[in-house]
């Protein structure tokens, strides 16, 4: 059985991410469990919230969306040979672990995690993210489920 870690900024999870334009067509669950990237983690008197953004092989539309990552990164990761993008102008927000962290297949140890962010891609990462945020282009999906599902339920 895998331990959960303690979350960090940085790290690297296999998680079942939402995109925003799923979840403003009213789904709830994601099509598919990716690498993503935790960006942000805050801790709560009685939890911890994590901020994700996802890791795809579709390059953006829009390439000050994302960050392109290098080759060494992926290979320190495990992760596949195919050009990769952490996407930075969206993000899932959830109680962590949440019901859609998942267990990296094969791994052994067993595990969650796939290693680390490079520190300066974490604070490109960041910073992307902040500007986003504050030029309210930031996309933002709940997914602690019974609040994703009730606020569907109140913009529908």
């Amino acid at each position: 059985m895998a331990r959960i870690p303690e979350p960090k900024a940085g790290m690297v999870v296999r998680y079942e991410y939402l995109w925003a334009r799923q979840y403003e067509q009213g789904m709830t669950y994601g099509e598919k469990v990716r690498p993503c990237a935790i960006l942000a983690v805050v801790e709560g008197k009685d939890d911890t919230t994590v901020y994700v953004s996802p890791i795809t092989h579709t390059a953006p539309f829009h390439p000050e969306e994302s960050i392109q990552l290098a080759p060494e990164t992926k290979r320190r990761l495990n992760l596949d040979g195919q050009t990769s993008w952490l996407m930075v102008n969206e993000v899932n927000k959830f109680t962590w672990p949440g019901e859609d962290l998942r267990r990296i297949p094969q791994s052994q140890p067993a595990s969650y995690t796939y290693g680390s962010l490079p520190e300066t891609v974490l604070l490109e990462a960041r910073q992307k993210l902040k500007d986003f945020n504050q030029r309210r282009e930031l996309h933002l999906v709940p997914r602690d489920h019974a609040v994703a599902r009730s606020y569907n339920r109140m913009a529908g």
